[in-house]
């Protein structure tokens, strides 16, 4: 399953060091976010999002729109 960043940047037919050329952040940074292991800052998801033409909360939705998983009734 490809990342929504990941997703977005092949669907416009960008390669990562097209990505690199218009953020400014390194190829291997971007490999680590969109493969998960690492997390851009504030600033560089506004990069990536401008660099793509898109909104930053379509790749890293605010945290109330997240799914949160159920807690058990009785579990603290």
């Amino acid at each position: 399953m490809l990342s929504p960043l990941r997703r977005e940047r092949i669907l416009r037919q960008l390669s990562l060091y097209d990505v690199r050329s218009r953020t400014g952040i390194a190829v291997s940074k971007l490999s680590l976010v969109e493969r998960g292991i690492e997390s851009p800052t504030n600033e560089e998801k506004k990069r990536l999002a401008k660099a793509l033409g898109i909104r930053v909360e379509d790749i890293w939705p605010p945290e109330s729109e997240k799914t949160r998983l159920p807690v058990a009734e009785g579990v603290r």
